[in-house]
């Protein structure tokens, strides 16, 4: 254990290297979401396997994610884990909707997209990881936007 300190000058540093880490995996899996491949998974009643991963990924790590998102963790974590979300399915989205590249709008879908994405996933590690499995939580994810999308249709 000691040997694990001499790479670190501190507890913050510490702390900052496990963010990076965990930010970078994360990251590396997001990218392969897309946005129009997930919808139309979704139709055919399946579960869309790149969210799979992301979700896998959060679940493989959630004792760090939980701490770091919870309410004593880290408000630049949880910025960071929102822009990962937010400005990739944005991007995707600005790529196949006119709408989503007005800047001003832009900026609040990301919003909404990244803290309704986040919002679920901090819910999920509050209850600590036991009540739901990684597809049952996709499947919920994607459960909450076809409800989303059938509401808006009836407006």
């Amino acid at each position: 254990m000691a040997r694990l300190y001499l790479h670190y000058s501190d507890k913050y540093d510490v702390m900052e290297d496990l963010q990076q880490e965990l930010l970078k995996e994360l990251e590396r899996y997001v990218k392969h979401v897309q946005p129009l491949d997930a919808f139309q998974t979704l139709k055919m009643g399946q579960l869309y396997q790149p969210f799979i991963k992301v979700i896998t990924c959060i679940k493989e790590h959630a004792p760090a994610f939980r701490m770091l998102l919870g309410e004593q963790g880290s408000p630049s974590f949880t910025q960071k884990v929102k822009m990962i979300f937010g400005s990739h399915i944005l991007d995707r989205l600005s790529l196949i909707r006119k709408e989503a590249q007005d800047p001003e709008f832009q900026q609040y879908l990301q919003a909404f997209i990244a803290s309704a994405i986040l919002g679920v996933i901090q819910e999920w590690l509050d209850k600590g990881n036991e009540n739901l499995t990684v597809e049952e939580m996709v499947a919920l994810h994607f459960r909450l936007i076809r409800f989303l999308g059938n509401v808006v249709g009836t407006i």
